[in-house]
């Protein structure tokens, strides 16, 4: 399926969804690198895999950031077999996605992910401050406590001004 589509990415169907037992990097590349050609975005992209290698949610979004304005509108991924592990560097890329101005995500759920510490949430909310697209963000994952509603609150509203409550950002549910 990738190799038939990775010749004319914009032939793909307007939703995509892949339920595999694994997939290794060299797939995720190659699905992320697919999407970044395309020359408008799909509207939903579902990925349901029980198991990946450790880096390779991270892999798919680093391809994406290669042109941020073809990330999907709406991205689903659940991995049932990182929910045991760290996911490593994974908020470091997904924040760059994130925090792109010309990224189209609208909706964001990640479940199975691995363990995310609050500090890496904090990174994510941190990188959300300019984003105006991203009305829905889900994520799932093992490791977070109430530490993180604070910065996500205020990424909401943050109230410490008057100017500060009118530039927040009003678009994320």
């Amino acid at each position: 399926f990738v190799e038939i589509f990775s010749a004319h990415p914009d032939y793909l169907p307007n939703d995509l969804k892949f339920e595999k037992y694994h997939v290794g990097n060299d797939v995720l590349q190659a699905m992320g690198n697919m999407l970044a050609r395309r020359i408008s975005p799909i509207e939903c992209f579902s990925l349901h895999l029980l198991s990946s290698e450790p880096d390779g949610i991270s892999v798919l979004f680093r391809e994406l950031l290669v042109n941020p304005i073809a990330t999907p509108r709406n991205i689903f991924i659940t991995c049932r077999a990182l929910e045991r592990e760290s996911a490593g560097d994974l908020h470091l890329d997904l924040a760059e996605l994130l925090g792109s101005h010309s990224c189209c995500l609208e909706v964001l759920h990640l479940s199975g992910i691995g363990q995310i510490s609050d500090d890496a949430m904090i990174y994510i909310a941190s990188s959300l401050q300019g984003n105006l697209t991203l009305k829905g963000l889900r994520i799932h994952a093992r490791g977070l406590t109430a530490g993180v509603l604070n910065p996500l609150s205020t990424l909401l509203c943050d109230t410490t001004t008057i100017s500060s409550t009118y530039n927040s950002n009003h678009t994320l549910k």
